[in-house]
């Protein structure tokens, strides 16, 4: 998978479990992460050794990534749409 050492970059995400959100889950901290609901996901997140998240406030331009996000989610459907003849605009209005 890699390696760690000095100079090496990193992908690290760190999470706080001291939440009341996982009260009673001490004894298993990963399985509380990955049940439980939290308002801020991650406390410390570093990709490729650059921190993207410190103190759960993000570095990164979240409203722009939203729209880029919903830009591409829009494109991947109608690319699906015209290969599939399914409308899935219509399809999300059923769920």
């Amino acid at each position: 998978i890699g390696h760690r050492g000095v100079g090496k970059r990193a992908d690290i995400a760190l999470f706080s479990v001291a939440g009341i959100e996982y009260a009673g889950a001490q004894s298993d901290p990963l399985a509380s992460l990955v049940f439980t609901t939290r308002t801020s996901p991650v406390d410390y997140l570093l990709v490729d050794g650059r921190v993207l998240v410190r103190d759960g406030e993000t570095a990164v331009d979240e409203a722009q990534l939203v729209r880029t996000h919903n830009t591409l989610a829009r494109e991947m459907l109608e690319q699906a749409g015209q290969k599939t003849g399914i409308d899935f605009k219509q399809q999300a209005g059923k769920i």
